[in-house]
Order: C-alpha cells, then structure tokens, then sequence
C-alpha cells in the first residue's frame, strides 16, 4: 500500500470517528494538513481566552498527549504549564510567573507523563526536575536544589544541583530518565529517589559510538524519547541524534554526521545534517523518528526502518505563512517540542511563532 492509500484510508478512518461523534477529533483534520491547536501566532503573550487558539503563549517548548487526548504544554517564558482539553478549552495547571519563593517553576522546557497519572517537568533554569500529580495538583521538585551544578552519582536527587535539565523521559519500568545540557549526561532517578547517570563522561565532545553510555560523550543533550528499549537522545550541540540499547547499554549514532547545516533528505540518515536537534518523538508504530531540527526550522524524520531521512514539515523559511497548510508548505520557528499522541497526531511546539500545531501522521506509520 502506498502513502497516499494510506492517507485515504487513515483519512477514512478520522471520518469514521467524527461520525460516531468521538470529541477526540476534529473536523477538518486532514492527512499532512497542519493546524494551530494553541497560540496567537507570531504574538507573545500570557492572556488566556475560553479556548487555546483564543489565547497567548510565550515560546512554547514541550508538549506532551495523553490517552485521552489532553494536550500538555509547557509556557517557557510564561513559567508555567497548560492543559488542552480535545474541545479546545485550556486552563492553568502551575503558574509561577508572579511567585517568588522557592521552590519555584523558572523556564519550563521538556515534559513528559508518567503511569502514575503525572506530569514531569525539566527545569534548566531552575536546575530542578518536577512532577505535577494531575489529579491532586501536587507539584514538587524531584531532583535538583535550584542551584547549578552536577552531583555525583547515588546522591539524593532532591539534594543534588543539577546542570540545566532539559528533555526528560519515562522508561516502561518508571524510571526517570533527564538530560542534563549544562551537565553533558542524561540522568536516571532510581526507586530509591538516588541520582545515577546512564550516559555522558561530562566532557563535551563527541566520541564512544559502538561503546558503553558511560563511556560516551554528549555535547549539550537536550531532547529524549523511549520506544522498542531504545533510547533516543537529541545529542544538540554534536548535531547527531544518538541512541542507546537499554538492555546493552551500547551507544551509536541514528542520524546525523556532525557539523551543523542541512542536508540528506532523501538519503541516508547518517550522512545527513542536521543544526540544533532538540526534541524527539517516537509513534507507537515504532516505524518512524520525529526530530525537532531547530535551527534550520524543520521538522524531519527518519524511517527507522530503512533508515532514510526526509523533511516532514517546514520550509525553512521562518516568516509565518498561515493555517491549515500541507506540512510542507508550513513554515516553522525553531520548533523545540514534538510529541505523539496515540491517535497518531503529531504536535510540534512551532516555538518562535509561539502556537502549538498538529497534524495527523497515521497514514505514515499504517502498517
């Protein structure tokens, strides 16, 4: 079946679902066709109206779905977290923007859900990890003391300064996986709440593919994403996306040749380039990679399968040029979020435009 039965029958299937009047789907959703879900675009802003797209965001960064379709939203400058109902309506979850004493939310980056009904936060700002509990509202730090630093390992992560947390993510088994980008590290917190590295040296130099995480170098790792007992890590300041087996262990890298720039759609996904990897989104399918290519304002993606790199959405051009175009023709600002949620909608925090978008991506990942 080619990609275009697949968007017709994908497309079919959306058409089905909002017959049957599920709220989870919106009329108008159409395969590769990008839509403003959150954000006044091109306007940054902290007023919030009875819907998200009535409402201002202030550079956007992680976004996370869950199984019911709320989306979470982390307001980067506006220090604090949002929830998106699938009617549109938004609310507050945490607001620090006015607060002053500590603990407090500084720059919320990376987000993620747990089983246990929370939200986790990575902080760099505040060099803390949170969790939200989403049904009590409980919000408290997990690691970090709000001062910078990299602590040892099997130190309590509530009492270790940590190096500007940024992209964070959570194993099947509960693990707390986050990566440190001051600190060159991705970090685990145990069962028993100890801080303990999976991966990085600490030096910020690109080396150890074939080898040990521990004994690999990151440069600035920021975005994170588990799928198939695999690690992905967007490895920022290297350019490379790396990935390490959660059974071995064993680091190489996906995609990406380093220096930074933009090429290889079409080819290879290890002799691309790529310029600011940030974020990373891996479908249910497992089939396919998302890739947050920053700096060169695109979004790409790598079958992970034939291991081919292309460009999903984005021009390349960040000057904003409207709603509700194929992805392709839809231009982004250093889009620093992305996340899939099980319907096999894309959302990508479109971060310098300050909106959030989505489009659907099952028609790609059909098997």
């Amino acid at each position: 079946m080619g990609d275009l039965s697949r968007a017709l029958v994908a497309y079919a299937a959306l058409a089905c679902l909002i017959g049957c009047g599920d709220p989870l789907v919106v009329v108008g959703d159409a395969p590769g066709i990008v839509r403003i879900v959150a954000g006044q675009p091109e306007v940054a802003g902290s007023e919030l109206g009875s819907r998200a797209t009535d409402s201002y965001l202030d550079m956007p960064r992680g976004v996370a779905v869950g199984t019911e379709g709320v989306l979470y939203v982390a307001d980067h400058r506006n220090s604090r977290l949002l929830a998106v109902e699938p009617s549109g309506a938004i609310e507050v979850l945490v607001d620090h923007s006015a607060r002053t004493e500590e603990p407090r939310l500084r720059r919320p980056d990376g987000i993620a859900l747990d089983s246990a009904g929370g939200l986790l936060v990575a902080d760099p700002s505040g060099y803390r990890v949170w969790r939200l509990d989403l049904a009590t509202g409980s919000f408290a730090p997990i690691a970090g003391t709000g001062t910078f630093g990299t602590a040892p390992d099997t130190a309590d992560a509530l009492a270790a300064n940590i190096d500007a947390p940024t992209g964070i993510a959570v194993a099947p088994d509960g693990r707390v996986f986050f990566s440190e980008f001051g600190g060159h590290k991705v970090r685990t917190i145990d069962a028993d709440g100890l801080l303990v590295t999976f991966a990085g040296t600490g030096l910020p130099q690109f080396a150890g593919d074939g080898g040990p995480a521990l004994e690999a170098s990151l440069k600035n790792p920021a975005g994170l994403a588990i799928a198939g007992g695999v690690l992905y890590i967007a490895d920022f300041g290297n350019n490379r996306i790396r990935t390490v087996d959660l059974g071995t262990s064993v680091v190489e890298t996906l995609t990406g040749a380093g220096g930074s720039g933009f090429r290889g759609d079409g080819g290879p996904a290890a002799d691309a380039l790529l310029d600011g990897p940030y974020s990373l989104a891996v479908p249910g399918s497992l089939r396919t990679l998302f890739i947050a290519d920053s700096r060169n304002h695109r979004v790409r993606v790598v079958n992970l399968e034939a291991l081919i790199i292309d460009t999903f959405a984005g021009t390349g051009d960040q000057d904003f040029r409207g709603d509700l175009l194929p992805a392709g023709e839809t231009s982004l600002s250093g889009p620093r979020g992305l996340a899939v949620d099980p319907f096999n909608f894309l959302f990508m925090a479109d971060t310098e435009h300050h909106i959030v978008r989505r489009t659907p991506v099952g028609f790609l990942t059909a098997p």
